[in-house]
């Protein structure tokens, strides 16, 4: 990849989309085996991306989400969550609050605030997903089963047990509704 990397360049400049679609999948071939390297990558094509494709593409979407999951990896949750919220922002700009991407993106942040012992923040988060799915989905549909599981286990740490435990019982009545 380096030596394609290397002859494009020659031809296209830098900049090229080309190269900074090259650079992206390179940085996801590191993935967890060099994060540093990946992270450093990611970091010096995004303002290119951002250039190039403008601030709302998909490109710069995926880079940036790449890049806060390593961060995430690295223990820096404060940058993956800066990214996140940056992330939700845009999903919700391009597809509406309530599209599934956008809730993804938030999904994600609230994961970062439970890492971090912030309950009440990823609480917030999952009641909200819980509440979207819930209007666009079938009570039994499969998607409410990480929401619901995920305030389980946030009521859990929160030694709100009752809480806990009626979570759980969706799901498991979700699973059961499944297998029949």
């Amino acid at each position: 990849i380096y030596f394609l990397i290397k002859k494009v360049e020659q031809n296209f400049g830098h900049n090229h989309k080309i190269i900074l679609d090259f650079k992206l999948q390179l940085a996801k071939l590191f993935g967890k085996e060099d994060i540093q390297k990946s992270v450093q990558i990611l970091n010096e094509i995004i303002p290119k991306q951002e250039k190039a494709f403008g601030l709302l593409s998909d490109n710069v979407f995926d880079s940036k989400n790449s890049l806060a999951l390593r961060y995430r990896d690295i223990k820096n949750i404060l940058s993956s969550s800066k990214l996140f919220i940056d992330l939700e922002n845009i999903a919700s700009q391009k597809y509406g609050a309530q599209h599934v991407i956008t809730l993804r993106m938030a999904r994600q942040l609230a994961t970062n605030y439970k890492l971090e012992g912030n309950y009440l923040k990823a609480e917030k988060i999952y009641k909200r997903m819980l509440k979207v799915y819930e209007k666009k989905f079938d009570s039994m549909a499969p998607i409410l089963r990480e929401p619901l599981m995920e305030l389980s286990i946030i009521y859990k740490k929160m030694k709100n047990n009752i809480k806990s435990k009626k979570m759980a019982d969706r799901v498991y009545a979700i699973l059961k509704h499944q297998r029949n």
